[in-house]
């Protein structure tokens, strides 16, 4: 797994398995923050190779959230942006059709994007989540929470996908500044 380390400017890098675990960790932790909460399955909009998208509104839905913490911590919302929400659309589209968890390199994001730092929150289901939810449960982990509170950030590329073979969905948050 790679993230991007805005204070030191590089990529870090993690044994696979060990992410695979803290992940697991922290979808099961951001649930039982939301205990009681009823997980309504997202529509799926189009279905493709194995994977469905969740919807451009559960999108904005996700980028209302962020903003709604920002805010709340002091902090300018993000805004949405093309270039880091199309990464944000192909890699979880990618990790939904191929049933994994994996961050993306966010050299080519850089580069691509024309931006000084990036980052990246991901996280999966079972079943759905709401918009709400899965912004919690990144709250709730100390890395994702960094991403959603770092100031330097000043763009949001979201998305989410299903796979309609496993029923899991990804959420991914592609971030900029």
């Amino acid at each position: 797994m790679r993230h991007h380390d805005p204070i030191r400017g590089h990529l870090a890098h993690a044994p696979l398995a060990r992410i695979r675990r803290r992940l697991a960790a922290s979808v099961l932790g951001g649930l039982a923050l939301v205990g009681g909460a009823t997980l309504v399955p997202a529509p799926a909009l189009a279905a493709d190779g194995g994977v469905a998208s969740v919807g451009a509104s559960y999108d904005a839905q996700v980028l209302d959230a962020t903003n709604a913490v920002r805010t709340k911590h002091g902090l300018k919302p993000l805004k949405p942006a093309t270039c880091p929400d199309r990464y944000a659309t192909s890699w979880t589209r990618h990790l939904a059709a191929a049933d994994t968890m994996v961050h993306q390199s966010l050299g080519p994001i850089l580069r691509r994007c024309d931006l000084r730092t990036a980052g990246e929150n991901l996280a999966w289901s079972g079943g759905s989540l709401s918009a709400q939810q899965v912004v919690k449960m990144w709250m709730a982990s100390p890395g994702h929470r960094r991403n959603i509170l770092n100031p330097r950030y000043r763009y949001l590329g979201t998305d989410a996908w299903r796979s309609t073979d496993t029923g899991r969905t990804y959420v991914g948050q592609v971030f900029g500044g």
